[in-house]
C-alpha cells in the first residue's frame, strides 16, 4: 500500500511540475512577445513621426510625383514617400508574416495608410507605379494584395 501511494505521489508531483514548467514557459513567451511588440510600436511610431512633416508638406503644396521628381528642393519629400512605403511594408510583415502584431493594431495602421494614400496624390501615384512594376514582393505582398483598400481610393 505504501509503495502504491509513493508511486502515485511521484506521478502527481511530476504532473504538477510539468504543468508548472509549461505555465511559466508560456508566461515568459508572452512577456517576450509583448516586449517585441512594444519595441516595434516605438520604432514604427518614431519613423512615422519623422515622415509626417514631409507627408503634410506634399499634401499642403498639392505636389504630385512628377513635381517631386523634377524639383531638386523636394528630394527629401520624395525619399520620405519611399520610406513611408517601406514602413508600411515592415508593419505588414510583422502583422501578416510574423503574426506578432494583432489585428486591432493592424487595422489602425491600415486606416492611417488608407488616409495618406487617399490624401496624398504623390503617394498614390508612387504606389501605382510600384504595383505596375511588379515590385510587390519587396513589400511582402502577393499580386492581389495591397496595404491600401483599392476600392476606396
Amino acid at each position: 500500500m505504501i509503495e502504491f501511494i509513493n508511486q502515485n505521489a511521484s506521478i502527481i508531483i511530476s504532473a504538477v511540475g510539468i504543468s508548472l514548467a509549461a505555465f511559466l514557459t508560456n508566461q515568459s513567451n508572452r512577456r517576450q512577445k509583448d516586449l517585441i511588440v512594444k519595441d516595434l510600436f516605438k520604432e514604427f511610431n518614431e519613423r512615422y513621426s519623422k515622415l509626417n512633416d514631409d507627408l503634410h508638406f506634399i499634401v499642403d503644396n498639392k505636389l504630385d510625383l512628377k513635381s517631386l521628381r523634377t524639383n531638386r528642393d523636394c528630394l527629401k519629400q520624395l525619399n520620405s514617400l519611399y520610406d513611408y512605403l517601406d514602413l508600411c511594408a515592415e508593419e505588414y510583415y510583422w502583422y501578416n508574416h510574423k503574426k506578432v502584431i494583432d489585428k486591432v493594431a493592424w487595422k489602425g495602421w491600415q486606416a492611417g495608410m488608407q488616409y495618406w494614400c487617399m490624401k496624398c496624390t504623390a503617394l498614390k501615384q508612387l504606389w501605382d507605379e510600384e504595383k505596375g512594376a511588379k515590385n510587390l514582393t519587396t513589400y511582402y505582398l502577393k499580386d492581389n494584395q495591397s496595404f491600401f483598400k483599392e476600392n476606396q481610393l
